[in-house]
């Protein structure tokens, strides 16, 4: 299993690139590098915060600025693509849409509203259902 530190950031790395002043959670391993001088790659912070966020019951929204940073920061959206999935009873394709608004739902539950942002990215927010649907 692996370990993990909690990590403050000096105020001009964050700055550097525009995250916000939070406790970070970073492999142990990490540590190594970064007293050496090195930095950590932006992409092995972010899973963490992924990996944490889906971890943290109840503090997981205070990782969502910084998720969304470095959401930004590895995928400029100058880069975005077509990527698409499928299974025997399934097709998922995520890319562009051209539309100002978009639900996801499953009977009478709002899963999901995603909105496009001014530089092309999607927003998602997703919403948890109050109850269950049975066929």
């Amino acid at each position: 299993m692996q370990k993990f530190a909690k990590l403050k950031f000096k105020l001009a790395y964050l700055a550097r690139y525009g995250l916000p002043d939070i406790i970070y959670p970073v492999p142990a391993h990490a540590l190594k590098v970064i007293a050496g001088g090195g930095e950590l790659p932006l992409e092995v912070l972010l899973r963490r915060l992924q990996q944490r966020s889906r971890d943290a019951w109840k503090d997981w929204q205070q990782f969502e600025v910084a998720q969304d940073r470095l959401a930004q920061l590895l995928s400029p959206a100058d880069k975005c693509m077509v990527a698409s999935g499928a299974g025997d009873n399934w097709w998922l394709e995520i890319g562009s849409v051209d539309l100002k608004l978009v639900t996801i739902q499953r009977c009478d539950e709002l899963v999901a509203a995603i909105v496009p942002l001014a530089d092309g990215r999607l927003r998602a927010w997703p919403v948890w259902p109050t109850t269950s649907c049975r066929p």
